[in-house]
């Protein structure tokens, strides 16, 4: 057995699209009946790909996504497409599976090239009915989460004074190398200076992403989450932002665990923006504006149940076949509509529940902003108070707590506020906190407590909206790429023309996890400049999440 190396048909900087043409490759390539099988890391993958929308699949004459390591009927006039990782675990299921064959063929795809050299000739010697009709690699190893977003699902990166886990580091890299393969880019890499996983992940990409020479054009910059600890602890006021923090994100699958309304986590509604053209428009619209879209999706609701009663009184075939040809549409409209009708009612019941903005003298938003606008003292006054009220949730008192220590240097005061409070738990946290982000960047320019206000042109429109003004310090990051004034100490490059390139494709990413408030920068950037421009992570983070991380490397 010989792999073959499947290139991507599409040259957009489009991380949907590029897995997408991957997955459409895969299915054309076996004639006839098809069913999909895949690891529990592909498996998630490749539904992802097609937004959870298994009839997309059909079209391809796959009738069936299952696990490699599920039991299944014997299916001989079905051909399998076997979409997984290389592993030792994976190699065991295959010499399993191919004893006894279930299918009439396999079609390996590999998410990246198997590091253990024996891995083909263990799959050969199993291959003894001579089923396995080829092994190609496709680059998919990556979570498309937008056109613009990915992730590598990977928690608990950071360990300060040590180095990634080998097991993390390995899915970074592969993870990487997949993304630029299928975004068919082979950059120059520059890294954050301060941070030793960032040099290591690049010195890995820059060897392993160039078959025969650089892009002029193209640059990979990694980042370390530590240089922007403020933007995963505010509560952020776009709608997908929202919408993540409040009740969580997975996979572009909601949590719907704190829903009044109870959903299980098999029909949960699924938030894809390349698969909802709502969600396309609105994602990153405030929340002031996201809320007055509400008429607009009950008139949508209401025109297919009208479509719908109509066509229980229509007297005619012809009159029956005008209102049938119109239901499909109607009824993805209506379908989408009714998904952020009620969406949007748990946003605004959350909303109002936890005070984030009720009025200037009990909002939330406010709160967050005077953590670093005030002095010292005159907040302290103000943190104290907030610990002794019940007008904020304990998990709003932690967020206000961890940008007070990180903003001050006063990591210990903190911790004696909450345990003074009977908050010890989130004195934990505090604690935990100081490990993880401690004086990280106090030296450098891109200190995000006082880039934090600079507006850019990236978040100007937020601007008259003095409580929801933050920019993240990626903007500035940004701006300076654009400029080509990026600082070379804080961030060289693998190589000195990397710090020299003007740049038309960026890749992003970040260690230890982006977050959806950057995924809104990116869009901007990319709509602005002119520059195509993707950004992703270990994990999307939202304040629980990111509070998860900090706490394990306690």
């Amino acid at each position: 057995l010989t792999v073959v190396v499947m290139t991507s048909s599409s040259s957009s900087l489009d991380v949907c699209c590029a897995s997408m043409s991957y997955l459409f490759h895969a299915c054309r390539k076996m004639v006839g009946l098809n069913a999909i099988l895949s690891d529990d890391y592909m498996f998630d993958i490749v539904r992802l790909s097609v937004g959870y929308e298994l009839k997309k699949l059909l079209t391809m004459e796959v009738f069936l996504l299952d696990k490699l390591s599920s039991t299944r009927e014997v299916m001989p006039e079905v051909a399998a497409i076997v979409i997984i990782q290389p592993t030792d675990a994976n190699l065991r299921l295959l010499e399993e599976e191919l004893s006894e064959p279930k299918y009439s063929g396999y079609s390996i795809f590999l998410s990246h090239s198997p590091q253990n050299e024996s891995f083909l000739s263990k799959l050969a010697s199993f291959d003894v009915y001579h089923r396995v009709k080829f092994v190609e690699v496709l680059f998919m190893n990556y979570y498309p989460i937008d056109q613009d977003v990915f992730s590598f699902e990977i928690p608990n990166v950071i360990n300060p004074g040590k180095e990634m886990r080998p097991s993390s580091r390995r899915r970074c890299i592969n993870g990487i190398v997949s993304l630029c393969a299928a975004l068919k880019i082979q950059p120059r890499v520059r890294f954050q200076q301060n941070s030793i996983d960032c040099e290591m992940l690049a010195n890995h990409a820059d060897a392993l992403c160039i078959k025969d020479k650089h892009d002029t054009d193209s640059l990979l910059l990694i980042l370390d989450r530590r240089i922007d600890i403020v933007t995963p602890l505010l509560v952020p006021w776009t709608y997908r932002a929202m919408v993540h923090d409040f009740f969580g994100i997975h996979n572009n699958k909601l949590d719907t665990s704190s829903f009044a309304e109870v959903v299980s986590p098999d029909e949960a509604p699924v938030f894809s923006p390349p698969h909802d053209l709502f969600l396309q428009h609105h994602k990153d619209t405030h929340i002031a504006d996201i809320l007055q879209t509400v008429p607009i999706l009950k008139r949508d609701i209401d025109t297919f149940s009208k479509l719908s009663e109509e066509l229980k009184t229509a007297k005619t075939v012809s009159d029956m076949a005008k209102i049938v040809d119109q239901i499909p549409i109607l009824r993805e409209k209506s379908d989408i509509a009714t998904k952020h009708f009620k969406l949007l009612q748990e946003v605004n019941t959350f909303y109002r529940d936890n005070n984030i903005h009720k009025d200037e003298n009990t909002s939330f938003l406010m709160l967050q902003l005077l953590v670093c606008s005030e002095r010292k003292g005159s907040f302290l006054k103000t943190l104290k108070k907030t610990l002794a009220g019940s007008t904020f949730s304990n998990s709003e008192k932690l967020r206000l707590c961890l940008l007070y220590s990180a903003c001050h240097g006063a990591y210990s005061e903190t911790s004696k506020l909450l345990h003074d409070f009977n908050l010890d738990h989130h004195a934990e946290i505090v604690d935990a906190f100081q490990k993880y982000y401690g004086e990280n960047n106090a030296s450098t320019e891109y200190n995000p407590f006082q880039l934090a206000k600079k507006v850019t042109i990236y978040n100007e429109d937020e601007a008259e909206y003095d409580m929801f003004s933050h920019t993240p310090v990626l903007a500035h990051l940004l701006n300076d790429v654009i400029k080509g004034t990026l600082s070379t100490t804080d961030f060289p490059g693998c190589d000195v023309k990397a710090e020299k390139q003007r740049v038309k494709k960026l890749v992003v990413f970040f260690v230890g996890g982006t977050t959806y408030e950057e995924a809104k920068i990116i869009n901007r950037f990319s709509t602005k400049s002119g520059i195509k421009a993707v950004v992703g992570g270990t994990t999307v983070h939202n304040f629980n999440s990111f509070c998860g991380d900090v706490k394990a490397t306690l």
